[in-house]
């Protein structure tokens, strides 16, 4: 155990000698306990929003059928029907659900990064504050339906990297075959399918018999999609799945199922007045520095390492989903969903042709020149900015100055649930 301590700190001593080769060997060998202690902080924050009968990060799931259909209400009534088979609250059931998924997407995620012969480019990404630390970071922005996306996708970035062709197929079909079940459980995702389509397109060129049966699968969602636009929801629709969540032992108000009666109308005003504040303007700055951290993958493979195919689905979901930013004030919350979606698709790249010989002697600071960063002090205080000092922030204007430690964001729902904080 002491020898593990001192060899952790031993790597950033004379940390102007290191060399990719050594930042490789060292991510690779803290990577797994990195994602269990942020599994766990993430496991801790939702129960955290249990117990503060939180209504989004658990109202989200908790909307359902017992008013009617109801857009995105597919989750919430197989929640809804499991609390009553079981016993157990309704809220409970949720945090199941959402541990599960994080699960699989932490999961598939490592696996896929495991397998890569050259790490090093996604170091940044990584131990970023908006992939797998963003709902640590922001307690309130994680935790919602988007993370079903992220376990198919990442599961099948996997699939495409480690089996055959023909089982690879397969496995694409069973998650276009059950994404409807996704879009009836949140009609926003739809908008990010193109992103599954892509980790097909990235692997293998489009043949006509495959084409058409893409297409049929991928109108099954376009038709869900629709008959959730058809039933956006009413006011008594809030109050019967409000009564329905009381019955099944978790009573919620407010949150994301009060947002259901709310009219295209309400939610354009409500954007538009933070727009004319100039606060969304703000933005730009952690749009950029999540940027940043893309720049050393792409350098490694190239320019643009996707083939036409799959960066076309990506403008056409980026471009599918502006809308959402007229009607919806999580605008961090969109722009992740985007971010960790292009990370998932980049580690579906072929890793055969990795050469990382040709890096492996390349000192650290070398590789940030280019960023204009040439000492060792200077490439050191980057790194802790970029890491520690700065987050995506899943509503509201972002901070244009340090709030925090993300680091130490790890241990608050700990203390927080421990009444230490």
């Amino acid at each position: 155990m002491g020898r593990q301590r001192e060899t952790f700190f031993g790597f950033f001593r004379n940390f102007g000698d290191r060399t990719l080769g050594e930042a490789e060997t060292f991510t690779r060998r803290i990577l797994p306990g990195f994602l269990a202690l942020v599994f766990l902080s993430t496991a801790a924050g939702a129960v955290l929003g249990y117990l503060k009968f939180n209504g989004w990060t658990v109202g989200d799931w908790l909307i359902n059928y017992q008013a009617g259909f109801v857009r995105r209400g597919l989750m919430g009534e197989i929640i809804f029907r499991l609390s009553l088979l079981s016993g157990i609250n309704a809220g409970l059931v949720t945090i199941a659900f959402q541990m599960l998924f994080y699960a699989v997407f932490f999961f598939f995620s490592f696996l896929a990064l495991k397998g890569r012969k050259a790490l090093f480019p996604y170091i940044l990404l990584v131990f970023s504050p908006f992939l797998f630390m963003f709902q640590v970071c922001d307690l309130n922005g994680g935790y919602r339906k988007e993370i079903v996306h992220f376990a198919l996708l990442s599961f099948l970035v996997w699939a495409s990297l480690n089996l055959k062709p023909k089982s690879f197929s397969r496995v694409l079909y069973l998650v276009l075959a059950v994404f409807p079940l996704v879009v009836l459980s949140h009609e926003m995702l739809v908008l990010f399918l193109p992103y599954l389509l892509a980790v097909h397109f990235q692997r293998e060129k489009p043949t006509p018999g495959k084409g058409i049966a893409l297409f049929g699968l991928v109108c099954l969602s376009v038709l869900a999609f629709l008959s959730c636009a058809a039933h956006r929801g009413t006011p008594g629709q809030v109050l019967g799945i409000q009564a329905s969540l009381a019955f099944a032992g978790y009573p919620l108000e407010g949150g994301a199922i009060g947002a259901l009666a709310e009219t295209a109308g309400d939610a354009l005003g409500r954007v538009g007045g933070m727009i004319l504040k100039g606060r969304y303007v703000l933005y730009l700055f952690p749009l950029f520095f999540s940027s940043l951290a893309f720049i050393p993958v792409f350098g490694f493979y190239g320019k643009n390492p996707l083939n036409r195919p799959a960066s076309g689905l990506v403008l056409l979901s980026v471009l599918g989903s502006l809308p959402l930013f007229a009607v919806a004030v999580d605008w961090g919350r969109f722009i992740y969903i985007h971010l960790v979606s292009i990370f998932l698709l980049l580690l579906s790249l072929a890793p055969e042709g990795e050469d990382l010989s040709r890096w492996r002697d390349v000192r650290v600071v070398e590789a940030f020149r280019r960023w204009g960063l040439k000492k060792p002090a200077a490439v050191s205080a980057f790194l802790f900015w970029y890491f520690f000092l700065w987050i995506l922030p899943h509503f509201g204007a972002p901070a244009l100055y340090p709030r925090q430690l993300n680091f130490l964001e790890l241990a608050k729902p700990f203390l927080e649930l421990t009444g230490l904080k």
